[in-house]
């Protein structure tokens, strides 16, 4: 039986397991939002696949959630920048 982990977002569910990546229909990579499948490239699989073998492992993944918050902060800024057209000073507290 091939281990998987069910990663749950705001816009749908990647089914990620250790030898197939990230699986929706298992021909293609990528996720299902609202009934349709999503494509994602092969950065993304690499990070899931990374993610996953970490959990496996017991190890700390690459990418932590620390850096995950880091970066949504840096993409929220770039957002508000564009909308407002004001720079915009990041805070992490």
């Amino acid at each position: 039986m091939d281990e998987v982990l069910d990663v749950a977002g705001g816009w749908g569910v990647g089914r990620v397991g250790p030898a197939k990546g990230v699986a929706g229909g298992g021909e293609e990579t990528g996720v299902e939002r609202g009934g349709d499948r999503v494509g994602m490239g092969r950065a993304h699989l690499k990070a899931y696949q990374e993610f996953v073998d970490a959990v496996l492992a017991g190890r700390e993944p690459l990418a932590t959630g620390e850096h995950g918050l880091d970066v949504q902060l840096i993409l929220n800024a770039i957002y508000k920048s564009a909308q407002t057209g004001r720079e915009v000073r990041i805070r992490r507290t």
